[in-house]
């Protein structure tokens, strides 16, 4: 059975990832970070639902269906400090989305995140954010198809000299990429998707494209054994009033049941605990900022879930069943 794919946004620092996500789920979490920087990895589930909404008028134009349960997104933190933690998002995705200020171009965090992305060989969109800043742009809150054909000729001019800038870029790192809508083959190129996150203006192509990439050349690795030994990565692992010591993961492929035990590494040797809840964050909530989790028995891939422990280090975490299976993530 598949489960939904895992994609992870990078980008530099204020490139718009989260705002990104914001305009996808009408919440407001960028507003609540310091400074407006991502602090920590999060991860969103998308539904199907939602997905078929945001992608709207124009999966009846491609006269198509989205077949993906939904999508897992992982914001990941543009800051230089936070490197490690980015690249730990990136190294679980399926594919990724890289976002790119249209008037910056690659700076240091989006090369460090091109090289993240080749490293662990992950198919990516370029997402080129903030064309709403073009001078004398039209167009809000709609396909980007309808939006260019509205701009004079000028503005169509500087975004295509903005797209070429940046392909020359990526030629660079030996990426070869083009506009969305100008690809022809997309096992081998990387499309260039220009959105805003701001107005809403090609989130939809930028969704399709994604789930069109899952459906048509991931579904392999989508095929999971749902039942089978579970496998996540922790992103985050923190004290919580009420809750104690929790750990935010990623399950993407097994199951993790509430009567399997944590065994965990630490500087004194290798410790085990019982799990006292797995939590889960309601859909198009932010795993970090749900208040209100719903506690369960059990999670299948792809989730992100909050688990709740007696008290745990931050590395080398494993679960196992009470046959003493071990489920590593």
């Amino acid at each position: 059975m598949p489960r939904q794919p895992i994609l992870s946004v990078l980008g530099h620092v204020n490139a718009g990832k989260t705002s990104f996500l914001d305009a996808i789920r009408e919440s407001r979490i960028c507003e609540g970070e310091a400074g407006q920087i991502t602090q920590m990895i999060g991860a969103t589930e998308v539904p199907l639902e939602t997905l078929e909404q945001a992608c709207g008028d124009l999966l009846n134009q491609l006269d198509t269906e989205i077949t993906v349960p939904g999508i897992m997104f992982i914001d990941t933190p543009g800051h230089a400090a936070f490197s490690s933690l980015r690249k730990r998002g990136g190294s679980i995705s399926d594919i990724g989305i890289l976002m790119i200020d249209i008037e910056e171009g690659i700076q240091p965090q989006t090369e460090e995140a091109i090289e993240i992305l080749k490293e662990s060989d992950t198919p990516f969109i370029v997402a080129l954010n903030k064309v709403d800043l073009l001078n004398g742009w039209r167009g809000e809150s709609e396909l980007f198809s309808k939006a260019i054909t509205k701009q004079q000729d000028h503005v169509q001019q500087e975004l295509d000299t903005k797209i070429y800038e940046l392909m020359g870029e990526l030629n660079e790192y030996d990426i070869v990429a083009d506009r969305f809508d100008r690809v022809d083959d997309f096992q081998n190129k990387v499309s260039i998707v220009p959105v805003s996150a701001e107005t809403g203006v090609g989130l939809s192509e930028l969704l399709m494209v994604a789930t069109g990439l899952s459906q048509n050349y991931l579904s392999e690795r989508l095929e999971t054994d749902q039942n089978g030994i579970g496998k996540a990565t922790v992103l985050e692992v923190s004290e919580q009033k009420g809750r104690g010591s929790t750990a935010d993961i990623i399950l993407y492929d097994g199951k993790i049941n509430k009567d399997d035990k944590l065994v965990y590494g630490t500087s004194e040797g290798v410790r085990k605990t019982d799990i006292r809840a797995l939590l889960e964050p309601k859909p198009l909530t932010e795993i970090r900022e749900d208040k209100e989790y719903t506690e369960v028995g059990e999670v299948k891939p792809a989730a992100g879930v909050k688990i709740s422990g007696r008290r745990y280090g931050r590395n080398n975490i494993r679960c196992t069943s009470k046959n003493s299976v071990k489920r590593k993530y």
